[in-house]
């Protein structure tokens, strides 16, 4: 090996430079859209080298952008991988947030490649910007951003979820809530993710999880449902038709219900129906010590505060789809029901936004990680 000097073309400008290179080896360099003569390098400000009569960048390039990994909550760390890139020797990073996906801020003092998100973080988007070097100059790349941060993983305290996409009616969560068929109207329709509950408006189907699942003493409490019906709609009903203090919690296409205090009584609130012909993503939350609240398609459209009083601990109904909890009541109405979930806590405004997704169904998959 043999020091050999590089001349910067095109004049008049000059550097010499040492570099260790194979004895007589001849390497013109220049800066994007010179040429000296030659076909001009590309002009997009990378550095280049003239090789085998090619003109090849020197600085770094990259090839495949950089992606993010991990559990996208407060608390918990995500991951940026590098990419892949040509002509690179170290890596520097830098994550920012957005509350929109556009505008984008540098998080203070996140410039690793690993990054715990902060309760600054909630609601936000994540990205993380790559910047590979070498001796001949710098490149930067950016990630995808990542869905809102939610408050804590939504499989925290997730009793039971539904993508309703095969026949089984499988429960997602492993936790062993199939449903049950009663009836011969429902099939797997076309719905929003990979299939729906198409209910034919028969008068008697109707979907149930058998027996009650909710454990008692519960303090707080979240129903989530994608909803397309035109009539009045029983989403997902444990409440009885006859005797009040033996129901659980029910939504409607209009009513947010849980019902409390073995006597009756119950913290409700009514809606304006969203059975319109359209699909709409409902949610209903309960904390007995803070608010009921209705969600519709990602946004809080009622709020009241609890009375306090725990739920009833004596009910004993199922949850039934399509129909009230004894399956005595508005049984078999036509409508459809996409990817339900049931939580033992209060979902907070953040995590019904990113179940929202912007109008598509955030899916099961991507509950625990970033996508």
């Amino acid at each position: 090996m043999s020091d050999v000097t590089i001349t910067v073309d095109p004049s008049p400008i000059s550097v010499g430079v040492s570099v260790s290179q194979p004895a007589q080896t001849t390497v013109s360099v220049v800066t994007g859209g010179g040429g000296g003569g030659i076909t001009d390098a590309p002009n997009d400000g990378h550095l280049y080298g003239r090789k085998n009569n090619a003109w090849v960048s020197l600085s770094p390039v990259n090839v495949t952008l950089p992606t993010i990994s991990g559990t996208l909550a407060v608390g918990y760390a995500l991951s940026a991988n590098s990419g892949s890139w040509d002509y690179s020797q170290t890596y520097a990073y830098q994550w920012r947030h957005s509350s929109d996906g556009t505008n984008w801020t540098n998080i203070d003092g996140a410039t690793g490649s690993t990054y715990t998100c902060q309760s600054g973080d909630l609601g936000f988007y994540i990205d993380v910007v790559v910047t590979a070097s070498n001796d001949w100059g710098t490149s930067s790349a950016t990630s995808s951003p990542t869905t809102t941060v939610f408050t804590i993983s939504l499989l925290s305290s997730l009793l039971a979820y539904w993508n309703f996409d095969d026949s089984g009616w499988e429960d997602s969560t492993g936790n062993g809530f199939a449903l049950s068929q009663i009836g011969s109207g429902v099939s797997i329709g076309t719905g929003l993710l990979n299939g729906d509950a198409s209910f034919d408006g028969d008068g008697s189907t109707y979907l149930t999880t058998g027996s009650n699942i909710v454990p008692t003493g519960l303090s707080s409490f979240s129903m989530s449902f994608w909803v397309k019906a035109t009539t009045g709609f029983f989403i997902c009903c444990a409440s009885s038709g006859s005797s009040y203090p033996n129901s659980g919690p029910s939504i409607f296409d209009n009513q947010w219900t849980v019902y409390t205090n073995n006597d009756g009584s119950g913290d409700n609130i009514n809606f304006s129906s969203i059975a319109d012909g359209n699909w709409h993503h409902l949610v209903g939350t309960w904390n007995q010590f803070g608010y009921t609240t209705v969600y519709v398609d990602g946004s809080q459209i009622a709020q009241q505060p609890s009375s306090g009083n725990p739920m009833n601990t004596s009910f004993s109904n199922p949850f039934v789809f399509n129909g009230n909890g004894d399956a005595t009541y508005a049984v078999g109405q036509p409508g459809e029901i996409d990817e339900g979930g049931i939580w033992n806590r209060e979902l907070s405004a953040s995590e019904v936004t990113a179940l929202y997704n912007g109008g598509t169904p955030l899916p099961f998959s991507s509950f625990s990680t970033t996508t």
